[in-house]
């Protein structure tokens, strides 16, 4: 399964699709979203393989979609998934992200349910709507909880910068001491001092 997902570009569904570039899982018991990818970090690498596993048993970027049913009255709290798919550079990132809904507590069996939006835009109906989970999606979002208290998860956060403040209009931006040369000074010298030593080269050989 890792293998097959090192190597995936797209699912049957869509010629358009390449693959996730990033991944997020919260829900219940989650605090802060999980990061499930990292552009610096190969998928046979993990040394924990939930979120790998995790990402397969969704259906919706490769092997075979889960079996299509009707949308329960009363499925419970929902995990989401949070795909940003790869596309041309440029395209902004709403139009690729994708959304789904993991019902690990719905009557009967696992529930996944991926809304129509734009981000599935040319995917084909296949994909959206209620599909039945494989049973392992539960005790999987269980272990993916367990991993991101790892190590190995925590180098898969994004770092958080701090917000740069535009300066104000009036604060000036390169202040200089009383007395100091601005730097067009400096080049109009550097200028001179070199049409003069040139000058005194032409008058030595002359």
């Amino acid at each position: 399964m890792t293998l097959a997902l090192a190597l995936v570009v797209v699912i049957g569904a869509s010629a358009q699709a390449k693959g996730p570039e990033s991944a997020t899982l919260s829900g219940p018991g989650i605090d802060q979203p999980i990061e499930l990818i990292s552009v610096s970090k190969s998928f046979d690498t993990y040394e924990n393989d939930a979120p790998v596993t995790l990402i397969g048993l969704t259906g919706l970027w490769f092997g075979s979609l889960p079996v299509a049913t009707a949308p329960p009255e009363n499925p419970g709290p929902a995990y989401t998934l949070t795909w940003a798919n790869m596309g041309p550079p440029g395209e902004p990132i709403e139009s690729r992200t994708i959304h789904q809904y993991v019902y690990v507590d719905a009557p009967g069996v696992p529930l996944i349910h991926t809304p129509e939006q734009i981000g599935l835009d040319g995917w084909g109906t296949e994909v959206i709507g209620w599909f039945e989970a494989p049973e392992e999606i539960a005790p999987t979002i269980n272990e993916v909880i367990a991993w991101s208290t790892s190590d190995e998860a925590a180098a898969l956060q994004p770092v958080t910068l701090q917000p740069v403040t535009e300066p104000q209009s009036h604060t000036p931006t390169a202040p200089t001491s009383k007395g100091a040369l601005p730097p067009i000074w400096f080049g109009l010298a550097a200028l001179v001092g070199i049409g003069g030593f040139a000058s005194w080269r032409v008058r030595r050989h002359a």
